[in-house]
């Protein structure tokens, strides 16, 4: 998955579990893509914490690419 498939998917998935089954109001974009970034944030620095060699490089990169797509969701 890419960083902006896995940003979108984010962002989805805080949409509809938000999503109140009698009126169907769910949490905003914007309130969605706040929380997605907490998420990935704290990604990040569970990999600064626990990270391994390579391994550590490769996934931290790969979460800062989809925080860079959450910011660019914000500017659409």
């Amino acid at each position: 998955m890419t960083p902006e498939e896995k940003a979108n998917r984010l962002v989805e998935h805080f949409i509809q579990s938000t999503r109140n089954r009698y009126d169907r109001k769910s949490m905003s974009m914007v309130r969605a893509i706040q929380c997605a970034e907490i998420c990935v944030e704290e990604i990040i620095n569970q990999h600064d914490e626990f990270g391994h060699f390579g391994l550590k490089a490769n996934k931290e990169w790969y979460w800062n690419q989809v925080k860079q797509e959450l910011i660019k969701l914000k500017t659409k």
